[in-house]
């Protein structure tokens, strides 16, 4: 006769629970050294995913020259995405892209070149030529980017004036292609 069989108590229902926790302990972990690896730092935006611009002559012309051929190639509505914060209060997004509907700039498609910059801590001042005139426009550093800044004849025109009104004075001085 054999000996009864020996009950061993059972250890692989035990041994699979603790490799499962330690699975997933070690993913938890990994997901956050993958999330502390690419979120920004304070102050810093993920959502936008741009890149900081140098606060330098450097840095201001070349995001000048990029701001300004937005709106040389007609996309008013990038170039809008480019004005600083205070700006972009003045008129709609959707007012300026109107206003360049109704009355198309002549000098669309002739680029603007940039014949000097200037920086003084967070203002730039950024001296172009055009055709056959030489302009300076005004750009502001806020939150990591140059941020073009409209004149205040234009600034008083956005604040007090209709896009209607805004058309009709461009039209009249053939301002409009």
């Amino acid at each position: 006769m054999n000996p009864p069989p020996v009950l061993r108590p059972r250890r692989t229902a035990s041994l699979a629970i603790v490799k499962v926790t330690l699975v997933a302990a070690t993913v938890a972990a990994l997901a956050v050294v993958a999330i502390a690896l690419v979120s920004p730092g304070p102050g810093r935006s993920v959502s936008t995913g741009d890149v900081e611009e140098p606060r330098t002559v450097t840095g201001a012309r070349t995001a000048a020259q990029a701001i300004f051929d937005k709106y040389t190639s007609g996309d008013y509505g990038g170039f809008w995405d480019s004005w600083s914060s205070a700006s972009q209060e003045l008129i709609s997004r959707e007012d300026y892209l109107r206003l360049f509907q109704l009355c198309t700039p002549l000098a669309v498609g002739l680029r603007f070149e940039i014949a000097g910059v200037t920086v003084s801590g967070d203002a730039a001042r950024v001296a172009v030529n055009r055709m056959f005139a030489s302009t300076t426009y005004q750009f502001l550093y806020e939150d990591g980017r140059w941020r073009y800044t409209p004149d205040e004849q234009t600034r008083a025109d956005y604040r007090s004036k209709t896009v209607e009104q805004m058309t009709s004075e461009r039209q009249a001085a053939q301002g409009c292609a």
